[in-house]
């Protein structure tokens, strides 16, 4: 049933140019937030505007390098996971009749991205520093990614069976 509802949502040119919009960006992220540091000290330097142009596609997969095939492998599972889960929720969202409730919808995930206070986002991780803390772990990391993946599935999985209980599927 799940592939059904895969199938629909991918039938659509559209839906295809949007998951890979939302896989690329997301990938891109994430490679710049692995390589910051090297981004900041490289731009620093006297080289010209044109080398720096010229090496910026360079630095983006530069931390991918560095990272054990395990972690390749898990960042771009978690990409392409987080692309898809965008996808099924925003043709939720679009599938829904009544625009305020797409509306409050809109609104709650704006105010997830804000701290109500000062002192809710404040916490031992944000003053030590949340890279200080990830050196802590037994896997350096990887339970989180893991952690990440198994929470993408589950709400793929959420997402998917939602849809396919309140979209009219094309049964061929």
């Amino acid at each position: 049933m799940y592939i059904l509802v895969l199938k629909q949502t991918f039938s659509k040119k559209s839906a295809l140019y949007k998951f890979a919009l939302y896989f690329t960006l997301y990938f891109l992220l994430a490679s710049f937030i692995l390589n910051y540091n090297i981004f900041i000290s490289f731009y620093s330097t006297s080289l010209s505007l044109f080398q720096k142009i010229q090496v910026t596609p360079h630095l983006f997969f530069a931390g991918f390098f560095s990272l054990t095939p395990l972690m390749t492998i898990l960042h771009f599972g978690v990409a392409l996971l987080f692309a898809l889960n965008i996808l099924l929720a925003t043709q939720k969202i679009s599938s829904l009749k009544n625009p305020s409730v797409k509306f409050g919808i809109g609104a709650g995930v704006i105010s997830l991205t804000t701290a109500g206070c000062a002192s809710c986002g404040l916490s031992l991780l944000t003053i030590f520093g949340l890279g200080s803390a990830l050196t802590l772990l037994p896997f350096k990391g990887v339970e989180i990614l893991l952690a990440t993946l198994l929470i993408l599935i589950s709400t793929t999985t959420y997402n998917l069976h939602a849809l396919s209980k309140s979209c009219k599927l094309d049964k061929k």
